[in-house]
């Protein structure tokens, strides 16, 4: 149901929005990111040398920019509602989906490689996509390098996305 919640979100009109857009073009996105690196100290070389090539010429769709299961409303059986709204942006048709797997994947052993197919299916992504793991996987480290350069979050999550941060850059 997140996936279908996702597909419908993403096709809400945008037209009149001024929404933030640096997601949704990769040359601005990769010169930002490196910008978070040089300022975490962290090499993520890789990564970022891969940001154009991955993105380049892909559509920008609305994304909610925190899509994770705490955001969303259900009365136990069905999706009720979405809300946190403060990093709605343009971008990358993955970029939240990739923060969603990105959430889920505290969730314990199992839970993400169970549900990630559904959700796929859901949000009308092809699990066969070219590259959805590389830009699924890069994403993911860009979207936890802005959060860690935005230096907004509590120390305890902040630690924790150091962490994980480190752990996807080795």
């Amino acid at each position: 149901m997140m996936g279908e919640l996702l597909a419908s979100f993403r096709g809400l009109p945008v037209a009149s929005l001024h929404l933030d857009d640096l997601w949704a073009n990769s040359q601005r996105l990769a010169a930002a990111a490196a910008r978070w690196a040089e300022q975490l100290a962290v090499s993520a070389d890789q990564v970022l040398d891969a940001v154009p090539g991955l993105f380049a010429g892909r559509p920008a769709v609305l994304t909610h920019g925190d899509f994770a299961p705490v955001n969303i409303l259900t009365d136990g059986m069905t999706v009720t509602g979405l809300f946190d709204f403060e990093a709605v942006r343009l971008a990358d048709p993955l970029f939240d989906p990739a923060w969603w797997a990105w959430s889920v994947s505290f969730s314990g052993p199992g839970v993400l490689e169970t549900a990630w197919p559904p959700f796929l299916a859901g949000a009308d992504i092809d699990p066969a996509e070219p590259r959805l793991s590389e830009r699924v996987h890069a994403l993911q480290v860009l979207r936890m390098m802005e959060q860690l350069a935005r230096g907004n979050l509590v120390p305890g999550i902040a630690d924790i996305v150091t962490d994980r941060l480190d752990a996807a850059l080795t």
